[in-house]
């Protein structure tokens, strides 16, 4: 489910200036393009603008005038889609503001956006029934689990006939692993 969404329209949002170069009182959003990772790069050289981009960011805006400014850093970037054909578009969150220019949208180059996808844990927590401890054990403790795996999820598989909202009909899918899940018999005696 990684999407580069290079050329995707999406929403920035913050409370950035307006067009007066005042500080918003009320929350602002602006559509923006995702930028091609190059062309971001090459936008941040030819204005002499040293950047550390690397493929945990994306470059959205560069709209003159319409972008996220000084103080939105950590506002919402969200795209409209889906990332199967089975399933309705949705609302994502696919960034979060980073850095970018002094002012805003005056260089016509765009913004750095942190990827979420690039920080989000996309793998599977196999026997764990109590996340407050580690091993899961009986109030006595005198039998406990197995320790917990933790594995990668490297494809996910919708069911055919998945219907999204609000009928929510066939809502399972498959899990490919990145290894299979050990065995671990009965529990424990502590």
């Amino acid at each position: 489910m990684t999407r580069t969404h290079d050329k995707d329209d999406t929403i920035v949002a913050g409370w950035g200036l307006t067009e007066d170069g005042v500080p918003s009182r009320d929350l602002l959003a602006v559509n923006q393009k995702v930028f091609n990772a190059d062309r971001c790069k090459l936008a941040y050289a030819d204005n002499g603008i040293s950047i550390d981009y690397n493929s945990g960011q994306m470059c959205v805006g560069g709209n003159v005038g319409k972008d996220s400014c000084n103080g939105d850093s950590g506002g919402p970037l969200t795209w409209m889609g889906s990332f199967d054909s089975a399933i309705s578009a949705r609302t994502y969150l696919i960034g979060l503001v980073s850095l970018g220019p002094a002012s805003c949208g005056v260089y016509e180059i765009p913004g750095v956006y942190s990827r979420t996808s690039y920080f989000l844990r996309s793998s599977v927590r196999l026997g764990e029934h109590d996340a407050n401890s580690d091993p899961d054990c009986s109030p006595d403790h005198r039998q406990c689990a197995p320790p917990v795996q933790d594995i990668r999820v490297v494809k996910v598989i919708s069911h055919e006939h998945f219907s999204g909202e609000p009928n929510m009909r066939n809502d399972i899918a498959l899990l490919r692993l990145e290894r299979p899940p050990r065995l671990n018999g009965a529990p424990k005696v502590c």
